[in-house]
């Protein structure tokens, strides 16, 4: 799915959702807001989908961020997000305009991908006794996580926001090295697989999937040395936010 219809929700979502943020999961969060806030939903051809609140669950997280973004600002929050602007060239930090969510769009094709990253080093899992390798990756081949994937990995507890990334780009793996994996191999191998990798190789990971992301940048100048560059638009703390805030 790539479309869909968004109305305002109602007090009762809006307090579910505030409640399962409320109990460490924003995941959750997200998917009983949007789901109280779509309409309708619409596959690549553009018939509707049937049920969209499990239909949400099998989307890209990037699409039912964008969506929980929309609905927001239907529903009255806030449109603006303050940029803190930094200039790449000379270090300057300077005040700017602020960025607009509602004009926030997805990046990349209407079709989910299958992202293919090598890894430069490859990544082997050895029997702790014996030292022989189970298992050694040197290349994974991603879906893009889906927003189901992101509730189940918050769902587990984990307090480190950037191990939490690690299981749900561990639950979206589709291939190691070409061939087909199932969730046996996800539930043991998978987040330790971006434990275990390279800091590059895990950078390369999230640019891929990050070209489907939801672009969150603007255009800036630096009032001193005039370089011009686009500015990050720190959303990660919209949703939260703006929920309280509603």
């Amino acid at each position: 799915m790539r479309s869909a219809d968004v109305k305002s929700p109602t007090g009762g979502v809006l307090a579910d959702a505030a409640r399962a943020a409320e109990n460490g999961n924003e995941y959750k969060a997200v998917h009983v807001y949007v789901a109280g806030s779509v309409a309708a939903l619409y596959d690549g051809d553009g018939s509707p989908v049937d049920d969209p609140r499990d239909a949400l669950l099998d989307a890209p997280y990037f699409l039912a961020e964008w969506l929980a973004f929309q609905s927001l600002v239907k529903a009255g929050a806030s449109d603006e997000v303050e940029v803190p602007y930094h200039c790449p060239k000379c270090g300057r930090d300077f005040e700017g305009e602020a960025a607009k969510v509602s004009e926030m769009t997805l990046r990349g094709s209407a079709e989910p991908p299958r992202v293919l990253v090598p890894f430069g080093r490859p990544v082997e899992f050895k029997d702790s006794k014996t030292g022989e390798v189970l298992d050694s990756v040197s290349a994974v081949t991603l879906r893009l996580p889906s927003l189901g994937d992101c509730v189940r990995c918050g769902n587990k507890g984990i307090s480190d926001e950037t191990r939490l990334q690690y299981a749900v780009w561990g639950e979206a793996v589709l291939e190691v090295n070409g061939q087909e994996v199932n969730q046996t191999w996800r539930g043991a191998f998978g987040a330790q697989t971006f434990e275990r990798a390279d800091l590059l190789d895990v950078r390369n990971v999230g640019l891929a999937l990050n070209d489907w992301a939801i672009d969150n940048t603007v255009p800036a100048k630096c009032p001193k040395c005039k370089k011009q560059f686009r500015q990050e638009v720190p959303t990660g703390s919209f949703f939260a936010y703006a929920l309280r805030a509603r």
